[in-house]
This record gives C-alpha cells, structure tokens and sequence, in this order.
C-alpha cells in the first residue's frame, strides 16, 4: 500500500509540477501582454501631455499678452511670430491648430493655422457658458468622422479684449494614425476617451477605426477604475468583436484628467504560443508517469514475492530444520526431512559434518569454516548464507544461523542452530535489485533532478543527473549540504517554500538558481510532493528540478531579435515580406500598414494572384524564378493605394537552405514626385529664360508672331486649352480679344470677342483694377447672368486671367482657359503668368511706340512745322518705353531670381537639416538643384548685364588707361592671387581713349577673369597687358598663356550663350565675350582675337583716341 502510496504521490508531483510550469508560463504570457499594454498607454498618454503642455506654454504666453496690451479691438491683438509658431509646431508629437475663443464665435488664430481670419467654431461652444478655468473641457463631438478635429477648450484669463478661452483642435486624422502607429499586433486595440460625470466615457479615436463609435458613450469596466485610480490593468471581453483581451488604461494627470488612452492585448494572441506547446509537455508528463507506473508495479511484485519466501521460511523453521552439533564426538545430527530433502540417504551423525563440508559450494566453504571458527574461536555471532550441492548436483541456497557453548576452560563442547533453505527469497531478493535498479536507471537516464529528504528537509536521496549537474560527491549532498548550491539571492525564497510545502502539505512549485558543475548560476523550476505512509502521515518529502535556464535564454533572445527587427523597420521604413515558392505570403514586417495594398491579415497565407493586381501578381513571379538561382533581383512596381498612386523600389533573394524568398520593399512615392517637381522646375527655368532672351531683342515686326508664339508655349505648359490677350479700352468702355492660342481641337473665339461691353463682367474689371488677378473655377457652377452667357458657349470649364498695367493705366488681360477639364493653377504657375503678363506689358508698349514713331517719319516731308514737336514726343515715348524696358529687366530679374534663391536656399536647408536622413542619392539630387540654382543665378545676372548694355550712355568721354586697369586689378586681386597668377602691365600713363568709363572696366574685367579661368591645369596662370597709339586709335592688347582655342571658332566665341567648354570643365554662363563684343561696339571700336591651342590666346581692341 506504501509503494502505492508513494508512487500515486510521484506521478501526482510530476503532474502538479507541469501543471505549475505550464501556469506558470501561461500566466507569464499574460503578465508580459499586460506590462506591454501598460507600456503602450503610458507611452502614449505622455505623448498627449506633452502636447497639451505646450499649448498650455502659449496659452500662458498670450495671456500674457492679453494683459499687457492696451485696450484695443479683438482682431488688431498681436499674433504669435512665424518663427515661435515653427518652432511650436516642430516640437509637438501631435499637430493641432490653437486659437482665441471670443464673443459672438469670433476666433483668433494662434498656433497651428495657415489661414487667418474670423472662423466659426460651433465644435467649442459651451451650453454652460464660458468653459470652467484650470481645466481642459471636451467640445461638441457629436461628429467626429464629419468634422476632423477633437475640440478641446481652456478658460482665459480675465482680459479687456472678451477673450472668453482658448480651442485647440487635435487633427482626427494625425490622432488616428499616432494610435495605428503604436499598435503592435493587429489584433490589439487602442483607444482614447474623454470620461464624463454621469461615470460613462466618449469615444474621441479608435485603431482600427470604428466610425459608428466615434463620439458615443459607453460605460465598461474599466472606467469605474479609471475614475478612482490613474492607471490600471484588467481582463475584458470587447464589446464588438467578443474577443477576450489584457486591457491597460492610462489616464492624463492634472487638467486633462479626463483623457484616457487604453489599450487592448488580444488574449488568444498572447496565448497562441502557450497554446501551441501544451500537447508536448501533456505527452511527457504522461510518459513519465507511464514509466513511474510501470516500475512501481514491478516492485510490487517483487515484494509480494519476497513476502512469500518469508513466510516459507517461517513454515520451514517450523518443520524442524534445527541441527545441533556435539564437538567432542565430532557428531552433527540434522532432521531426517532436510537430509532427504537435499536428496541424500541416510548419514551417520560421525560422518555428517564431511558430507555436508564436501557438498559446500568451493566458494563458499572457505567463509564458512572462517565464520565457524570465528565463532568458536572468538565468540563472535554465527550466521551465514551459503550454498549447497544437493543430491541432484544442482546447488540451493542456505541460511545457517547457531550458538556454541563452553566448558569452563573456555573450550567449546557444544553447538546447535537452524538452517533454512533461502533460495527463493534470495531469487527474491535478486528480482527486487533488478527492479530497484531499473527504476534507479529511470530515474538517472531522465533530465529532471530528483531528490527526497525528511521532515526537516533534510537529503537522504539524490539522483546521478543531480550529481552530474552539480559535480558534487553524494556525501557532500546528502543532508544540508545541497544548499550551498543555491543562490544566496534565492535562498530566502526557498526556505519560505519548503516551509509553505510543510504547512500546507500539498504539492507546489517554485523557482531559484542553482549552480552547476561549472560553478554558473542555473534557472530551476521546482517541484516538491509530500511523501506518506500506509497511514497517510507524511514522513518525508520528493521532489524535481528542471532546468530551464535554455528556455528563459531562448525567450529573452527572441523577444530581444524582435524587438531589434522591429526596431530596424521602423528606422528604415521598409517592408519585409516572406513567400514560398508557391508565392504564398508567410511572414510580414514593417513599421506600419500606411504604404501596403491590403492589411497583413487579408493578404497573409494567401497566394499574391489572390489578393494583387494582375500585372503585379506576373513580375512577382517571374522575379521569384529568377531568383531561385540564388541572384538577387531588383525591380520596381507601382501600386493603387487609397491615397493615391504608390511608387515602391523591391530586393529579392532566396533565402539559404529554404525555399522561402525574402522581399524587401520601400516607398519611394516622395522620391518620384521630388524627381518630377525638379524635372519640372527645370522646364520652369528654360522657358523663363527663352522668353525673356526672346523678347529682349525681338524686332516690331515679329512681335504680334512671337505674341502667338509665346501664348502656346505658356498655354501648353501650364495645361490650358486656350489662351488669349484682351485690350481694355477705358474710354469706349469696351474689351477687345487682340490675340489668341488655341489647342487641339479647340475652336478659335477670337472674331467674336469684339469691342465686349465691360458692363458684361463688372467683377472681371474691379478685380483688374486692383491688380488683382479673377479666376473662375467651375463656370456651370456660375449664377445665370452675361458672363455665364459668354463663357459657357465656348465650353469652358474654368479660367483665370492676369491684369496687364503699365505705370499709368490698365491696358488688357491676359488669360488661360480649360476646356476640356477643370484646371486649377499652382503658385508656381501663378508666378510665371505673372511675369509673362509683365512682359507683354512691356512687349506691347514697344510695339506702340514703335508704330508711332513710323508714323512720325511717314509724315516729316508734310509736317515740317510739327517735326520738332512730333520728335520730341516720340523720343520721349521711346523714352519711356525704354525705362518701361528697363524697369521690366529688374522686374525680370527680381522674379527670376526669386525663385531660384528660394530654390538654393530650401535645397541647403534639406541638407544641413535632413542631409544625414537621406540616401546617397537624394543628397546628390539636392546638390545637382543647388548647383543648377547658383548657375541660373549668374547666368540672370549676366543677361540683365547684357541688357543693360543697350542702355549704356552714347556720349563717351576721355578714360585714362592706365588708372582704369589699376582699378579693375585691385577689384580682382583676391583671384589672381588665389590662383598664383601674375599680372603685367605695360601702359604708358598719358596714353587715353574715348570711352564709356563703366564699359571700358567691364570690358578689361571680362578678359582679365577669362585669362585666369582658362589656365592649363597646373600652370599658373600669366597675363600681360599693353596698350600703344596708332594714328587717331588706341590699339589694347590682354594676353594670356593658358589653354587658347581653335581660330576656326573665332566667331563663335562672341555670340551669345556659346561656350568651347563644358560647364564642369570651365564655369561659366557664355555671355561675358558677347557682352565685351557688344560694349567695344557701342564704344565705336573693334575687337578681335588670335590663339593657338594649348599656347593661349591674345585679345586685340581698337578705340578712338582721346
């Protein structure tokens, strides 16, 4: 019953000690889905504290402003700088818009908003009145998906503005993806709610997003708690997908105590794991206590067996088997049934002792005479098991056992004893030791430590796993001694155990360290049954450990490689995706499902023909078949995703020893569309450049040509199906189409818009009179009236169109029609019209002093007496055309140059700021824009240099030549001297020629500047300088010996725009030699040049002598 006993307690302690591990781990899972769900929601209530703080900080600010500020209207109150909103804005973890709160739902933007002005806000009126002061108050939220913005309100200060509080409006959109960011599994759930006092919560955002939801009131567990304490962890089944979760809420501290962000851990997520290994550790347990069973009932038998031969041997004794042996007469007499039970006749008792002395087993005769004599000799107790041959030669086991007894001499007289034939019990015996042995061999060959101990907790009991684990001697286990394999740390902990174990006598576990052979600290979980008797008293206690060091190691590894993956995606925002060689989609990994065509969980498991695009679902494939030769493969594929056209740049490789493929997948959608915004920019640029170098020299007589001309190229680049210039005739009060574009299948209008009444369209007018420009966005959205009637029968859809104003007057418009779809135009575009609209202005003025000046000269030969007249009106409108001319070059100028400084400027910026985010390649897009940027920079310089050599003053004076290049060189010296050139001049000082002052420098700067650009590599540069009269003229040589270039050039080198160089070899615009050509002419000399590659070159100039 014992044994029973005993072993039903050994396999109850195996089975509660799995049954407590596998808790154990259970219940782990749990805690870690609760610490992480506790860790998000902090996490994230803080990112919301930290932006309400900073909103607290500019409220406290303007407050302060409020109170410091004369008593003035609401909207004249100052306004936070551009510069404190930046950096506001920059350092917040959630965008949101802050404004003043005043009477009558007048608002003043603060922080946050682009546009200015007087907003309603019903999302932050109060049916109460002013919002309370000193805390943070919910506004109408009764449509959330409709409305965008979770309003929040702040009570002001007392102020004499009737500045009653401060809205801020957090972006619905920004919050619900802050919340879909920080959801980790995508069953989990994240939410943020607003807690009422009727002990109910308002839903504000939800991930994945519940739109019916949004704004209602739900009363669930949690918020009881969230009402008494700030945070808190608890089990919930979720209202709408009935599935059990961890849910760990975190509710903001002081003012805005009444937001609360909670988040939710799928249950049957954190345990699939659990769930998974279960059946094994069932299995094993279940085999253990199969073989513990099994080696219990083997001893069973034994034992009954060992029973059975002890009561044959009691009914032996009572047979009779005594003998006694007289030592004098040397006669041994045994009973007659052991002799005929050995299968011997009847012997004399004389001859006894021989016969049975020769019938001994050989091995055993010797102890037994030892043993006798020993006896005799020494008086020591005689007892003994040996063999004897029987009568069948077949050897049987005996006990022996007897007393002698002494004369007085100390001599022995007299012996007698029992004998007892023992073979049974000692085949008994020898099956038991099997058996113990067996079970011994179980219990060594399994990985668990076994150990059994007393009442007091002493070790009687260790198995050899216990001892190959510790490297210890049993002697130095058995009792205390096992202890000082336990961690200090952890030996408090186990005493309390074994203690719990004696008091409660039932079977627990725990866990400590024990240290191995090689002196490591090992993690344990520990099992401890308490050991009955046949009476159910405990007498001792058994017990396990199983190692578990490997599988604490393997879960922090794993949790630490996902953590580290995890973390790598979210700082490259990549993608990874894993397929078979089927296709199948088996693993994804990325910072978010922003950039994906479907959610993980509708594409996971399923094939890429199920669940992607055709053409898509095809290179896949044909990238998975080139890959399988283990070649990594790039290649590009676009994507329709709900925001709009993706663009994505993938990696594939096969992975070793797999048939599973690795694709890793980035968004390059920014980059695409900076590469088309740059590619347009350039064709920005380029055509700025044409048209203005077109017009600046275009003769009268091509303009009205070019007009048209010009019209299609800025039609078609900006995309408008027609475009058109108008004359405003103020006095007739009329608008008359002069010029027209039309495009492709569009019917030309011009014969039709004449002499319009500007009565028509009186907005159109006052508009252009303010110099503003009129747009009509949708024109079948336009009131009945005269100007739907005109624009709807020409099948426009939308227009703009720009004023065109000289210095005095409102001359036309010009103006952009979509016909075939609505068009609505960027700043840049805005920009371009403009400019083109300023050059008409000017192109059209010179046409109109050109016609009256024609009509001057047709008519001297019949108006001799107003010729003077006539002229001088001409001249002076000339005149003014001219400064019109020149004012359009600065204009020209300023807006070119605007663009482009902004240009080098954001592109310098990207790069110190952002250079160290981007790749190798963004930074050399960005450096390619710079560099393009400085160079139409120069290149706007040198054309408006260029224009204004038309306006150089004809009236030259007499210039000294000699101070004139000293000047010039000064100016250069910090190039000549960087370049470790040398100068020299040979210019007598009287020596002087008739020129303009300005031009005669711009000319010597010009060659000076190309001698030392176009040194041979390596050589400092030489330059000289001579200057000698010739009759009426002065003849100026610059000589250099650098590079030099072919004469069959010669020409070239003075036309406009045309260089022997690239611009990477040599800088450059190629309009300095044409701007020398053109200054020597207007001089009244001449120029020219004489080279010899690789030798230099010689620039000669001839003007007049003063």
């Amino acid at each position: 019953m014992v044994l029973y006993c005993l072993t039903a307690g050994i396999i109850a302690l195996l089975i509660a000690s799995t049954t407590a591990f596998l808790w154990r781990d259970r219940q782990q899972a749990l805690q870690d889905s609760g610490e992480h769900a506790t860790r998000q929601a902090e996490r994230l209530s803080q990112d919301i504290e930290q932006t309400l703080k900073v909103v607290r900080t500019a409220i406290a600010q303007f407050d302060e402003q409020l109170q410091n500020a004369s008593t003035s209207p609401f909207q004249a109150l100052p306004f936070f700088p551009a510069e404190t909103n930046a950096t506001l804005l920059a350092s917040l973890p959630l965008p949101f818009e802050l404004h003043a709160l005043a009477a009558e739902g007048v608002n003043l933007p603060l922080v946050g908003l682009e546009n200015a002005g007087t907003r309603g806000r019903r999302t932050h009126v109060h049916a109460n009145g002013p919002p309370p002061p000193g805390t943070w108050t919910l506004g109408d939220v009764g449509d959330l998906a409709a409305q965008q913005i979770i309003p929040l309100t702040w009570a002001a200060k007392p102020n004499l503005h009737q500045v009653t509080g401060y809205g801020i409006d957090l972006s619905f959109a920004a919050v619900q993806a802050w919340l879909e960011r920080d959801r980790k599994v995508a069953s989990d759930r994240v939410s943020l709610f607003w807690l009422n006092g009727d002990g109910s919560a308002t839903l504000l955002a939800r991930s994945p997003m519940a739109p019916k939801q949004l704004g209602q009131r739900v009363t669930a567990d949690w918020v009881a708690m969230a009402m008494q304490q700030p945070s808190g962890v608890l089990d919930l089944v979720s209202q709408l997908d009935q599935r059990p979760r961890r849910v760990a809420y975190s509710r903001l501290q002081g003012a805005a105590g009444s937001l609360v962000v909670v988040y939710g851990a799928d249950t049957q997520a954190t345990l699939a794991k659990w769930h998974a290994q279960l059946p094994y550790f069932v299995l094993f347990a279940l085999f253990l206590a199969s073989a513990i069973a099994y080696g219990a009932w083997r001893l069973d038998a034994t034992l009954r067996a060992l029973t059975q031969s002890k009561r044959h041997f009691q009914l032996m004794l009572d047979s009779g088997n005594v003998w006694d042996w007289d030592i004098a007469k040397k006669a041994l007499r045994y009973s007659p049934l052991y002799i005929s039970g050995l299968g011997y006749g009847s012997v004399p008792p004389e001859r006894m002792a021989s016969t049975l002395f020769q019938a001994v087993h050989p091995d055993d005769i010797g102890r037994l005479k030892a043993a006798l004599m020993a006896h005799l000799n020494e008086r020591t107790p005689y007892a003994l098991t040996f063999r004897i041959r029987d009568g069948h030669g077949q050897y049987r086991w005996f006990e022996t056992k007897g007393q002698a007894f002494w004369d007085h001499n100390g001599l022995p007289q007299y012996m007698a004893g029992t004998t007892f034939e023992v073979s049974e019990r000692i085949a008994l015996e020898e099956t038991q030791r099997q058996t113990l042995q067996r079970l011994d061999m179980v219990a060594n060959a399994s990985p668990v430590l076994f150990w059994t101990s007393d009442l007091d907790g002493k070790v009687n009991w260790v198995n050899r796993r216990w001892l190959a684990f510790t490297g210890r001697t049993i002697d130095e286990e058995l009792g205390h001694g096992w202890l000082d394999n336990i961690h200090p740390d952890d030996l408090h902990r186990r005493n309390a155990f074994f203690e719990s174990v004696k008091v409660s006598q039932e079977a627990l576990s725990t866990e400590y360290r024990l240290r191995d052979k090689d002196g490591v600290f090992r993690w344990v979980v520990v099992q401890c049954l308490p050991f009955r008797d046949a009476d159910q008293n405990v007498t001792g206690f058994i017990g396990s450990c199983v190692d578990v060091s490997e599988l604490k190691e393997a879960e922090h590894a794993a949790r630490q490689r996902g953590a580290m993956l995890e973390a790598v995606f979210n700082v490259l925002q990549d993608m990874l995706f894993v397929v078979d060689q089927d296709g199948r989609f088996i693993h994804f990994q990325g910072a978010s499902n922003e950039s994906l065509y479907l959610p993980p969980e509708a594409f996971l498991g399923k094939l890429v023909r199920e669940v992607m695009p055709a053409t898509i679902a095809q290179v896949l494939h044909e990238q998975l078949k080139l890959a399988e030769r283990g070649q990594l493969q790039e290649f590009d594929y676009v994507l329709q995703l709900p925001d709009g056209e993706g663009h994505f740049d993938a990696r594939m490789a096969r992975l070793p020893d797999s048939d599973h493929y690795m694709v890793v997948a980035r968004n390059i959608t920014e980059r695409e569309q900076l590469r088309h915004q740059r590619e347009r920019l350039r064709q920005f640029m380029t055509l700025q450049a044409r048209l203005a170098t077109r017009f600046i020299n275009l003769p009268v007589v091509d303009l009205d040509r070019n007009i048209g001309l010009a019209l299609g190229e800025i039609g078609a680049f900006v995309q408008a199906d027609r475009a058109y210039i108008f004359a405003y005739d103020m006095k007739a009060h009329t608008a008359t189409n002069t010029h027209e574009w039309c495009g492709e299948g569009i019917e030309p209008a011009i014969d039709q818009l004449k002499d319009l009444s500007l009565d028509l369209f009186p907005n159109w007018v006052d508009a252009h009179l303010r110099q503003e420009n009129f747009e009509v966005d949708d024109v079948p959205g336009l009131p009945d009236g005269p100007l739907r009637d005109i624009l709807e029968p020409q099948g426009i859809h939308s227009l703009i169109a720009l004023p065109m104003s000289s210095s005095t007057e409102l001359l036309g418009f010009v103006g952009f029609d979509a016909v075939h779809t609505t068009h609505v135009y960027t700043p840049e575009e805005v920009a371009l019209l403009k400019l083109f609209a300023e050059m008409l202005v000017n192109v059209l003025g010179r046409q109109q002093s050109e016609a009256r000046l024609h009509q001057l000269t047709t008519e001297l030969e019949s108006r001799v007496v107003e010729r003077t007249q006539q002229l001088d009106t001409s001249v002076k409108r000339l005149s003014q055309a001219n400064r019109e001319l020149e004012s359009f070059a600065y204009s020209v100028s300023h807006d070119l140059k605007s663009p482009v400084r902004s240009v080098e400027g954001f592109a310098a910026l990207l790069l110190e700021d952002h250079g160290k985010q981007l790749d190798d390649e963004v930074r050399d897009y960005l450096q390619r824009i710079q560099r393009s940027a400085h160079h139409m920079a120069r290149l706007i310089n040198d054309l408006l240099a260029y224009a204004r050599i038309e306006q150089m003053d004809t009236q030259l004076a007499a210039v000294p030549l000699a101070p004139t290049i000293s000047e010039v060189l000064d100016a250069l010296r910090n190039d000549i001297e960087a370049s470790g050139g040398k100068v020299e001049v040979h210019i007598p000082e009287s020596l002087a020629v008739k020129a303009h002052p300005q031009g005669l420098s711009m000319v010597l700067r010009n060659l000076i500047d190309n001698a030392l650009k176009f040194a041979r590599p390596g050589v400092p540069p030489e330059v000289a300088i001579e200057a000698s009269a010739l009759g009426g003229k002065v003849h100026l040589s610059v000589r250099d010996r650098g590079q030099g270039f072919d004469m069959k050039y010669h020409d070239r080198i003075f036309a406009i725009f045309q260089r022997l160089h690239r611009p990477d070899e040599v800088s450059g615009t190629g309009i300095g030699l044409a701007m020398v050509h053109k200054a020597v002419e207007r001089m009244n000399g001449r120029i020219w040049a004489e080279s010899t590659p690789g030798e230099g070159a010689e620039f000669h100039i001839e003007l007049p002598s003063a």
